[in-house]
């Protein structure tokens, strides 16, 4: 099983023992200096403790196997306000706030709107923009979605 998604597994069994969910996980450098970075959060919004709390779990299960390098560094935060919204549990908590999407339109050209995330299914994704007006989207032609930052 590649790195990655040994990795994967077992940050999605510690983040759900420890009530958070993974959003998303990334491997950088090799196996002379390799950095696992795991995105997880809450409903409440993940903590600094829950953050150290799974490291430390992780940790110990990463250094009981093999096929992980020997020298590793592995963080572990809340995705933050910079990184797209990915997940379904993304969606479900920034319902309502400003968002930009970058999607595909029916001619091929990446377009970019931005409104409030206003609903969303396994296959759509709705976005209330100034004007008032609903734009219903195929997730599939969606390439990112990122809060906009009020300031």
């Amino acid at each position: 099983m590649p790195l990655q998604e040994r990795l994967r597994e077992i940050a999605e069994k510690i983040a759900d023992e420890q009530g958070a969910t993974l959003i998303d996980v990334e491997v950088k450098g090799d196996s002379s200096g390799a950095l696992f970075l795991i995105y997880a959060d809450t409903d409440a919004g993940i903590t600094l403790g829950e953050c150290v709390e799974m490291s430390r779990a992780i940790q110990d299960e990463v250094d009981m196997e093999d096929g992980f390098p020997q020298r590793y560094r592995l963080e572990v935060s809340s995705p933050g306000l910079t990184r797209p919204l990915t997940t379904d549990f993304q969606l479900k908590k920034n319902m309502g706030k400003t968002v930009s999407v970058r999607y595909m339109d029916e001619q091929g050209k990446t377009q970019k709107i931005s409104g409030d995330l206003a609903g969303f299914t396994p296959e759509s994704l709705d976005i209330k923009l100034k004007d008032g007006l609903l734009r219903s989207l195929d997730r599939i032609n969606v390439k990112s979605i990122k809060i906009k930052l009020q300031w």
